[in-house]
């Protein structure tokens, strides 16, 4: 593989990504690389190091769950909206222990209830806390309510989006 640092630049593709991602899936090293990256919050290196450690996630869970609380750490204060939904997609698929889902869910109904956040962003924390519904639902109320007080902030596809979901979770 190609230095990591030349392939963190404008114009880096999938195929590269996923290499990188499965690089980073075995050396915690350069995964620590990709986080150290993700949490300057600035530049393309770090919207493309978001970008590969989601794929990371989904190749080993082990290496994210080692530094969950780093990575809700960097979600909390991250200001770009690719990064922030890169980071939802990387603790999306993982098992977490209760207090960091509790943060999680916290941060996706911030997410979702602030209206200038972008709707890739709100998307996955709707995946997120349609899930957590599962094991905590008194949390349907608050996300149903989350979810009409948006309808209107976006466009048709969000509005047949919080539909869905509105009719999914009554």
């Amino acid at each position: 593989m190609k230095n990591p640092e030349q392939l963190l630049v404008k114009g880096l593709g999938k195929k590269a990504v996923t290499e990188l991602a499965a690089a980073a899936a075995v050396d915690e090293t350069l995964y620590k690389t990709l986080l150290k990256n993700v949490a300057s919050d600035e530049s393309t290196r770090a919207a493309k190091s978001a970008w590969a450690l989601s794929h990371v996630s989904d190749i080993n869970h082990q290496f994210p769950l080692k530094h969950v609380d780093e990575l809700l750490r960097i979600l909390q204060s991250a200001t770009v909206g690719g990064i922030q939904r890169e980071l939802l997609k990387t603790l999306y698929p993982i098992k977490l222990p209760e207090k960091q889902y509790g943060k999680l869910i916290d941060l996706s109904f911030r997410f979702l209830s602030d209206p200038k956040t972008d709707v890739g962003v709100k998307y996955y924390a709707t995946y997120i806390l349609t899930e957590a519904i599962k094991l905590y639902p008194d949390l349907n109320q608050e996300f149903i309510l989350a979810l009409e007080e948006t309808a209107s902030w976006h466009n048709e596809v969000w509005q047949r989006h919080v539909r869905k979901l509105i009719k999914k979770n009554p």
